[in-house]
């Protein structure tokens, strides 16, 4: 029973608890994006960060390509992918 509990912790734990955040994030993203238009979604917002202990920042994805273009031509021999 030991071995069986010691093999869990360190082989299967991480695998589950990345697979459980991974579920929690796009849930996250999906809740936030369909109600992105609602005028309570800050509040919304706050109420995800604090149930599920994460940072949640909503970005204009036009902006974010733009800064992610001088990224690439100020540091070119960055990987940025």
């Amino acid at each position: 029973m030991i071995v069986l509990l010691w093999l869990f912790q360190i082989v299967f734990l991480n695998d589950y608890y990345q697979a459980i955040k991974k579920n929690e994030i796009q849930k996250t993203a999906q809740t936030i994006s369909q109600n992105i238009d609602n005028e309570n979604v800050e509040t919304l917002i706050d109420q995800i960060g604090d149930r599920f202990d994460v940072r949640v920042e909503v970005a204009d994805m036009e902006e974010m390509r733009s800064i992610a273009r001088i990224l690439c031509r100020t540091f070119p021999r960055v990987n940025w992918r």
